[in-house]
């Protein structure tokens, strides 16, 4: 399942509820495998990092994984200072996300 912002926004606050709410709307209709689109996310704050890691924990408790693609720039300084991106797997494009669920069954 590919999951993308379709305009530029900053994952803070109301938008990172939402964006964790849309996720776990998805694990409930038995969506297990996402590949989330951030390249319109031009800012994330630590609500922003709470919802990423939140929607990777209720994936993985669903017996599914969360990749992550398209991540500009500033929001991989963020995961790297963070050092979340050791957590999620980071991919430069929505195509080689989906060849990694496909190389992993």
């Amino acid at each position: 399942m590919l999951l993308s912002f379709v305009r530029p926004v900053n994952l803070e606050g109301d938008e990172s509820i939402q964006f964790r709410d849309r996720v776990k709307n998805l694990i409930a209709d038995g969506r297990t495998r996402l590949v989330v689109d951030l390249n319109q996310v031009k800012f994330i704050d630590s609500f922003g990092l709470g919802a990423l890691v939140s929607a990777l924990r209720v994936v993985r408790s669903a017996n599914g994984d969360l990749k992550l693609a398209h991540v500009p720039s500033s929001v991989e300084a963020v995961l790297r200072l963070t050092r979340l991106n050791t957590v999620f797997d980071i991919h430069p494009t929505m195509e080689d996300a989906l060849k990694a669920f496909q190389a992993a069954g």
